[in-house]
């Protein structure tokens, strides 16, 4: 199947958008290469490190100090990106869903004709 042959469904787009396996090139290109296990693993090592943390004579005084920094996790709040990337280097125009069905029906039309 071809994303714009028309044979895809949006149903079946969603589908593989959003049940991309982790280490495929589109959940990287996505999630960033972070699984929810990743971010579960994440946060509980920062809570382990804080509660080990809340023991030392640091975090007793009246100003607590060298508390644990957090994981970096990858950054998700920057707005919508104008292209996402794909493998190879290249990168692909984000559209909407209307434009994306305007596109696949002019494609249509213009193999319907024969160009």
């Amino acid at each position: 199947m071809r994303l714009d042959d028309g044979k895809l469904s949006l149903h079946d787009l969603h589908a593989f958008i959003y049940a991309s396996p982790p280490g495929s090139a589109f959940f990287n290109s996505v999630e960033k290469g972070w699984s929810t296990t990743d971010h579960l693993v994440a946060g509980l090592v920062d809570l382990t490190a804080i509660l080990a943390w809340q023991n030392t004579a640091d975090a007793q005084q009246k100003f607590p100090r060298h508390r644990p920094k957090p994981i970096p996790r990858p950054d998700y709040s920057s707005e919508r990106p104008t292209e996402a990337p794909l493998m190879g280097g290249m990168s692909a125009s984000v559209m909407s869903i209307d434009e994306f069905q305007r596109r696949i029906a002019e494609r249509a039309e213009r193999r319907s004709r024969g160009n």
